[in-house]
């Protein structure tokens, strides 16, 4: 899919995960307090977990609805911050 769209879709794409990955990370620092990693941290992890989930159904070629493609950037996007918070809590437990 990322490598069959032209520039100024991706760039297009790019921005839309961008803004809403910061709505929603500045909501999730909200709710997430200390064990979160701010607004601008939380964003970063969920737009590359976004694109981490759009790259990995093009690889598994089963997305071809938009919105299959839109499920997996939103799955890819909390899952990769589910992931790195619990991590960050694991870690904060033992004392790292």
């Amino acid at each position: 899919m990322l490598n069959s769209l032209e520039t100024e879709m991706l760039v297009v794409l790019f921005m839309f995960v961008a803004v809403g990955s910061f709505f929603i990370g500045s909501m999730m620092n909200g709710v997430l307090e200390e064990d979160g990693f701010g607004t601008i941290g939380n964003m970063g992890v969920l737009m590359a977990g976004a694109f981490f989930g759009f790259y990995a159904i093009d690889v598994l070629m089963y997305g071809t609805n938009s919105v299959q493609i839109a499920v997996a950037g939103v799955t890819g996007g909390f899952m990769t911050l589910a992931f790195t918070v619990i991590s960050k809590a694991l870690l904060n437990k033992f004392g790292y």
